[in-house]
């Protein structure tokens, strides 16, 4: 992940806090807990990206996913878009902020992907050692089998 565009995502929540502040200042609405928890959130992760910008990378993704789930809200207005059928209905997502996160994949997609395949997958390492553990298992498993009773299982596959 580039540091200059954590910057710049910080940049774009901060200019959509600045503009609820100030249509909270000339109106008569007032902010509710996701507001304050975004206006938390940010400060925290502005904090912890120019302390140790190695963390900070993975607070300012973490701060963006939570955007669209409305958990975090860097606006005065909720948008939510959500389905319903009858009573029952799916939690809302905020287009704005889907968009700010598609954004954000879209420039960090390698490292994302790196760090989602590292996670499930394993280190490069981990794998290298995984994969050696199957090839000793094979070995020794089929080490003493004849060549007919080899070609007995290939002919079964």
């Amino acid at each position: 992940m580039k540091a200059k565009i954590d910057y710049a995502f910080l940049g774009l929540l901060g200019v959509l806090m600045a503009i609820a502040i100030v249509d909270i200042l000339t109106s008569d609405y007032v902010f509710n807990i996701n507001n304050y928890l975004g206006f938390i959130g940010w400060s925290v992760a502005l904090v912890i990206r120019i302390v140790k910008p190695h963390l900070g990378r993975y607070v300012v993704a973490w701060l963006i996913a939570l955007g669209p789930l409305n958990i975090l809200s860097f606006e005065l207005v909720r948008t939510s878009v959500s389905m319903g059928f009858g009573s029952v209905s799916t939690p809302g997502v905020n287009p704005e902020m889907l968009l700010i996160l598609v954004a954000f994949y879209l420039i960090n997609r390698k490292s994302i992907n790196g760090k989602i395949a590292q996670t499930f997958k394993g280190s490069a390492e981990e794998q290298e050692i995984k994969h050696q553990k199957m090839v000793d298992f094979y070995l020794t498993r089929f080490t003493d089998l004849s060549s007919d009773e080899f070609e007995a299982i290939f002919k079964k596959n």
